[in-house]
């Protein structure tokens, strides 16, 4: 058996409707640690990884680790019948069934759904260790509008970067040349906006917008998002909440030119 409550629903209500974007049905971990899962989308270019801290929960019973299988889609449609001030609790009492109650803030209301779990055959994905020589940390709202600028243009932004520099090019090349290009500079300031940039290599990598704008979908789970860069590897894009995360995972595109 396994029961999870959060006096407030916000939280876990914004992972999933982020992840789903990317990812349809997953393999959920219940562990010791907390709730988890790491899937990878249909076209096997990107993926997430997602972590939430049995701590963050005012109740986390768990006497053994369990794998359930579920639809990210149902799952958020229930979700977000639930009000974000809402006390959440996911309850496993049968191998086959999860449990979602939700109950108003003034606890006089309450709402129980139970959803169907899934057989998946996936593979289980670990995340190999890799040491970034780029690193940039910023407001999650401007990266979102760095990429939304990127994509009147293109499908495409490449992103450049040169060792020892802080500053970081945004360009994305569309037809008849047309042209955007956003510069991102090191600025101090208060913690909502300030933006740091530690860059020991050159970078010069081209991505897909269509995936780097799903990704932005976390912004609400916190205010800053960091990104991690190394040449002609997946770039690393974390959104991170205390010890609860959301961090996704995109291949380089090959350019042609």
């Amino acid at each position: 058996m396994f029961v999870a409550t959060l006096i407030e629903a916000s939280l876990i209500k914004k992972v999933i409707k982020s992840a789903k974007e990317l990812v349809t049905d997953v393999n959920i971990e219940f562990t010791e640690s907390g709730i988890k899962f790491t899937s990878m989308d249909s076209a096997h270019v990107a993926l997430v990884s997602v972590f939430l801290e049995s701590k963050s929960f005012e109740k986390y019973d768990y006497n053994k680790e369990e794998t359930i299988g579920i639809n990210l889609d149902y799952l958020n449609k229930i979700l977000s019948r639930v009000k974000n001030k809402d006390t959440l609790t996911l309850k496993l009492e049968k191998p086959e069934f999860l449990s979602v109650l939700y109950r108003g803030s003034d606890n006089y209301k309450e709402t129980e759904y139970k959803i169907q779990l899934l057989n998946i055959d996936q593979e289980k994905l670990n995340i190999p260790s890799t040491e970034y020589s780029v690193i940039i940390d910023m407001p999650s709202d401007e990266l979102k509008r760095i990429f939304s600028d990127q994509n009147v243009i293109c499908e495409t932004v490449k992103m450049t970067v040169e060792q020892n520099k802080k500053m970081v090019k945004f360009t994305s090349l569309g037809d008849f040349n047309n042209e955007c290009i956003n510069i991102l500079k090191e600025k101090e300031g208060g913690f909502d906006d300030e933006i740091t940039i530690k860059a020991g290599n050159d970078i010069d990598d081209l991505f897909s917008l269509k995936y780097l704008l799903l990704f932005t979908k976390a912004s609400s789970l916190t205010h800053h998002v960091q990104i991690c860069l190394e040449s002609n590897m997946p770039i690393l894009i974390k959104y991170e909440h205390e010890q609860n995360y959301i961090h996704y995972y995109l291949a380089p595109k090959i350019d042609e030119e």
